[in-house]
């Protein structure tokens, strides 16, 4: 191709002619293939997994490093601080989740037939007792022959959180 608009020919032609109607010369090179355009370079996915290994690498070393200066002292000599707090926390409480007593629940759990089944439906709120504590709970469990039963049960802690004794309601 000479110039836009002359062939080989040094004939004019139409701009927009693929090729010389006279020497059949062509003008315009052809345009790549649409297949051509939506393959993607190898080349360039060499430098992108190189940055992804070496974003993933300092990901590693920043969790190894925080794991181990979490948990020792800023410096040799200061000693880890207590809050003092007047509040004083019970051993035996409901959950603010979903009210439910965890010494209570490990116990049905060790005790029940299928503890895989429990589900708990109501709890009261934890009373406390001059011996310890005390909080009613029904829930649904099999039995024996595998048919759920609802049970209503009071549970009385010690002051440690052991439950101690198990009333029918």
């Amino acid at each position: 191709m000479i110039g836009e608009g002359i062939a080989i020919c040094k004939k004019e032609i139409s701009r927009n002619a693929e090729s010389c109607p006279y020497c059949g010369e062509p003008l315009k090179e052809e345009q790549p293939k649409q297949e051509n355009k939506n393959k993607v370079d190898r080349n360039s996915l060499k430098g992108c997994s190189g940055c992804l290994v070496l974003v993933f690498g300092g990901f590693v070393v920043m969790v190894i490093f925080s794991m181990f200066t979490a948990n020792s002292p800023t410096s040799k000599n200061s000693k880890p601080s207590r809050s003092i707090s007047n509040t004083t926390t019970e051993r035996v409480s409901n959950s603010a989740w979903d009210g439910s007593v965890y010494q209570v629940k490990a116990y049905l759990k060790r005790n029940l037939k299928d503890p895989d089944s429990f589900e708990a439906i109501e709890w009261s709120s934890v009373a406390k007792t001059d011996n310890g504590y005390m909080v009613r709970c029904k829930y649904r469990a099999k039995n024996s022959y595998g048919g759920y039963n609802i049970e209503h049960q009071i549970f009385i802690l010690n002051k440690k959180g052991n439950v101690i004794s198990v009333l029918q309601n």
